[in-house]
């Protein structure tokens, strides 16, 4: 290559440069910033969540990141934005929403560990005061009374700082087994929590969490069982940490793109079996896929291990409402678990805020019980298969207002069973 061509390359490459800086130059100012379409948010929530500046050049990644923003909060149905230029210099950019109705009821419905009914009633505000706040209440009735409450504000201060504290009273009936007896402990569960939320970027975010428990088992009926107690009580001190990394893309209740979701466990405190320290770890994959303009495949893939000790309550179940639908309440407790969920929902009916969903799906999983060894999570004898097809029927501009009503049938001779909830089930 000649020195006159070199030349020519050079100057070339300092155009093209001081082309995009004048290119950036003549970005119009943003004059104002309007939102339009509030009914129940102060104005100064959504301007926490906003972080386009009047008097700067508009960026456009800083607006679709504001919209993104806009569009996880509970409070959000879904947003849209347009820029109007006032002049060569100027422009003002306004932001569209459409608000959710945020006063959600919880139900949840299902049988014991002796086929009673049981239930859990409440109530969850996620825009409480209009300000983003989360407050809830509940009731749960499983063989015995429960309760507990919930607060939180997600945006304290600024969008990337939040918390949540929560307190809980629950009382059970837990079945502990062994290879051929089965007995039955009364469990009282009292907690207080609080978790503390930084967000590092739109995809990443922490969280810090402590707590105190007290617990108590008294045996209500059954076999006695070898090196468990009749009755034992202990307080424990709980601290966790929390990674969430979120690329979800979410248009009504369409959703797509993939998120991990992992949670370390660390408890301090005597426990039935005598240790003084018990460690967990748990990890959500989720995959989302619009197929279409009216389907949506939906995966979800859940490990979780903990502290290998026997012990007559480990962490982990297999259960109806947690990892495999029609299998039935509380089937097994154990030290490791896994769970593979995929399904396909498909919209049958749309009109201006009511959705119709049909689903078919596919539940796998197998639980480790406590001190087996770790490649029994993988035998064929202890994996635990279901498939089914299920009903969605959506209210687009309440959040999470979804009736989930799903039927389980089994591949061998047990039998298969109907899960019924609010939300989807993951």
């Amino acid at each position: 290559m000649t020195f006159i061509q070199k030349t020519k390359g050079a100057l070339l490459l300092f155009c093209l440069f001081g082309w995009m800086l004048s290119a950036q130059d003549t970005a119009p100012i943003l004059s104002e910033i309007k939102v339009e379409g509030l009914k129940k948010s102060a104005r100064s929530f959504i301007d926490i969540l906003i972080h386009s500046e009047a008097g700067k050049a508009i960026d456009s990644s800083l607006v679709q990141a504001d919209i993104l923003r806009l569009i996880r909060e509970p409070a959000v149905s879904h947003a849209t934005y347009e820029i109007i230029h006032i002049d060569e210099k100027q422009a003002a950019l306004v932001f569209h929403i459409e608000e959710n109705f945020t006063l959600i009821p919880a139900v949840d419905l299902w049988t014991t560990v002796e086929d009673q009914f049981a239930f859990h009633l409440g109530v969850n505000d996620y825009n409480f005061l209009g300000r983003g706040y989360i407050a809830g209440l509940f009731y749960r009735k499983n063989v015995y009374p429960g309760y507990g409450f919930l607060f939180g504000n997600p945006n304290f201060i600024t969008s990337k700082l939040g918390y949540k504290i929560i307190g809980q009273h629950n009382k059970t009936l837990e079945p502990i087994r062994d290879e051929f007896n089965e007995s039955f402990y009364d469990y009282t569960n009292n907690s207080l929590d609080i978790l503390v939320d930084y967000e590092l970027n739109l995809k990443n975010k922490v969280s810090l969490g402590f707590g105190i428990i007290s617990e108590k088992y008294i045996k209500n009926k059954g076999v006695d069982l070898p090196e468990v107690p009749d009755e034992f009580e202990t307080n424990k001190f709980l601290g966790k940490v929390l990674y969430d990394y979120d690329t979800l893309d979410y248009h009504y209740y369409f959703t797509e793109g993939f998120r991990s979701f992992s949670n370390f466990t660390f408890v301090m405190g005597k426990n039935i079996n005598g240790d003084q320290r018990f460690v967990s770890f748990e990890n959500d994959l989720f995959f989302y896929k619009r197929i279409k303009s009216k389907g949506n495949w939906a995966t979800r893939l859940k490990i979780g291990l903990a502290t290998n000790t026997p012990t007559p309550f480990p962490p982990f179940a297999i259960d109806n409402n947690q990892n495999i639908r029609g299998i039935g309440n509380l089937v097994q407790r154990g030290s490791g678990v896994w769970a593979l969920n995929t399904e396909y929902r498909h919209t049958l009916i749309e009109k201006k805020w009511f959705v119709l969903q049909a689903n078919s799906f596919w539940d796998i999983g197998s639980l480790r019980q406590s001190g087996d060894d770790f490649n029994t999570l993988f035998k064929n004898k202890s994996v635990e298969t279901r498939a089914g097809i299920g009903v969605r029927l959506i209210h687009k501009y309440i959040f999470r207002a979804i009736i989930r009503i799903d039927y389980g049938f089994s591949f061998d001779n047990s039998p298969g069973g109907l899960v019924f909830g609010i939300g989807q089930y993951f």
